[in-house]
């Protein structure tokens, strides 16, 4: 298969490629350039055999190149924004990419790489090209780094769990609040590089005479008391992933926002520590000391067994049906994030909820203003007069949820599916809705102003004495043919929406309209 039938089969709609052999494959022969950048996102290449291919100026996002061959593959001038690069082979590959902080990177294969960054200038409206690796936040765990050129990398907060980086080029890099536990760099040059707030453990290989006096070492019985990783950055990107913390000294230890996830904490001593906002999911804190607030504290699925909590406040930490607490625990006013939980009036403001399911449950008058709530469950829910401004709902599940006078503003809602939802009575002022299904949602009474709904499905959608007079576009739903059978009963229209929807064949006879100059409430 060449370049232009692969490009024919994506365009045809398909996207499962696993499998395929196509090494040696040149998309240069279709002159791809920044005018002309080639979409292969959320296809599937996992297992394919690509290696020595020249993929220069594709769109990658959301594609999944699991256990795939890249060797010695041309990777300049693309975009890899949350694809799964898991176990790929991109040894002695040449990357310049657009968004590898955020792709999924663990146990891949970069031996002998060639990493640089390709990034967008908002300032400058252009496309740039660093001479350095920009891999802020990158999930390398277990990753072959061996032989890398690195000098200069953005590697701050970077998961590099047992990741190899024998031999590499670390020379001025950026390694602060990076995750090194169990990593290999032996033979590795460090010249200049900014190791402040870094967490390694005693399995960690550096060479000889490295200065690691502003790190944290991450050892059973540990003393990290008082510690202060805000010194050093920003405490909510800190993983202390992979860590053994057993019978550590924490006490005093400021570990606002960190995360703690999987981590074995039995018999810590928490005293007097912040762990406001932290995350503890899943973590073992049997026989641990926690004093203070547990304000927005995650501890869904944390074993406490055996743990003294005499002086602690759960006032709003968050929980689940696995939590294991000790007998006789005060939950009353914690949260429980579970199916059908009853979360009337519940505080969630600017904490991490994705992917969390709260189908059914009760969140009437709830708070959840900044809050980034990504490939969240809230099917059948109750989130009537909740505050959802600026909140981040991607890829949310909102079917048949009620959302009747939700606050809502100039937010960006994108890929989310509220079938048969209720917006009765919404303000949506300003908000930027695309790509979303809302076929038989109820968008009554609601008020639309500067507001658009590119490429979404709106079929059997009822606007009745909705105030759609302002939308952003005289052209109703821009870029979407998916409206058949709206309801526009007594909707407040312009005559350009008026005739814009009869040439689309909707019955528009039983609205309110008025000129483009005038503006009437219904």
């Amino acid at each position: 298969m060449n370049a232009k039938e692969l490009i024919e089969r994506y365009q045809a709609g398909e996207r499962d490629f696993s499998g395929i052999d196509l090494s040696g494959i040149d998309f240069d022969e279709i002159n791809p350039s920044l005018d002309n950048i080639i979409n292969l996102s959320n296809a599937n290449f996992s297992g394919a055999n690509l290696s020595n291919a020249n993929f220069s100026y594709i769109a990658f996002v959301n594609t999944n190149f699991t256990n795939a061959n890249l060797t010695g593959a041309n990777l300049t001038y693309v975009i890899l924004s949350n694809s799964i690069l898991e176990n790929t082979n991109l040894s002695r590959t040449t990357i310049y990419a657009d968004g590898l902080s955020d792709a999924f990177l663990r146990g891949a294969n970069f031996y002998q790489a060639i990493i640089k960054n390709w990034f967008w200038d908002d300032i400058e409206d252009i496309w740039k090209l660093n001479n350095f690796a920009y891999l802020w936040r990158a999930k390398l765990e277990r990753a072959n780094l061996s032989n890398v050129n690195l000098s200069s990398a953005y590697l701050e907060y970077a998961n590099l769990l047992q990741a190899n980086l024998n031999n590499a080029n670390l020379d001025k890099a950026r390694l602060n609040g990076a995750n090194l536990i169990g990593a290999d760099l032996s033979g590795a040059s460090l010249n200049d590089a900014v190791l402040t707030g870094l967490i390694y453990s005693s399995e960690t290989i550096f060479l000889e005479g490295t200065d690691l006096s502003k790190a944290y070492l991450a050892a059973p019985g540990v003393n990290l008391s008082n510690i202060d990783p805000e010194r050093y950055g920003f405490p909510e990107y800190f993983s202390w992933h992979g860590a053994k913390l057993y019978n550590a000294n924490l006490r005093g230890a400021k570990l606002l926002w960190s995360n703690f996830e999987n981590v074995n904490l039995s018999g810590a001593d928490l005293r007097e520590a912040d762990i406001r906002i932290t995350n503890f999911r899943n973590a073992n804190l049997s026989g641990a000391i926690l004093s203070g607030s547990l304000k927005h504290t995650d501890l869904r699925g944390a074993n406490l067994t055996g743990a003294n909590l005499s002086q602690a406040d759960l006032g709003k930490a968050l929980y689940s049906p696995e939590t294991v607490f000790p007998p006789d625990t005060d939950l009353s006013k914690a949260y429980c994030i579970c199916q059908g939980s009853n979360l009337i009036n519940a505080d969630f403001r600017g904490i991490h909820l994705d992917n969390i399911d709260l189908s059914e449950a009760d969140l009437k008058n709830a708070n959840f203003e900044a809050a980034t709530l990504k490939n969240c469950n809230f099917s059948n829910a109750n989130l009537s007069n909740a505050n959802l401004m600026l909140a981040d709902i991607s890829y949310s599940n909102f079917q048949r949820a009620n959302l009747n006078k939700v606050r809502f503003c100039r937010q960006l809602i994108q890929n989310c599916n509220f079938k048969g939802a209720s917006f009765r009575g919404v303000d949506m002022y300003r908000g930027i809705y695309e790509n979303n299904d809302y076929t038989g949602a109820d968008f009554s009474q609601s008020l639309l102003e500067e507001t658009s709904f590119d490429g979404s499905i709106l079929n059997n959608t009822k606007w009745e004495k909705a105030n759609l007079y302002e939308l952003y576009d005289v052209k109703l739903f821009r870029y979407s043919e998916n409206f058949e059978n709206i309801s526009f009963k007594r909707a407040v229209l312009s005559n350009k929406q008026l005739a814009y929807l009869s040439e689309k064949g909707i019955d528009v006879s039983d609205t309110l309209y008025v000129s483009d100059e005038e503006f009437i409430n219904p």
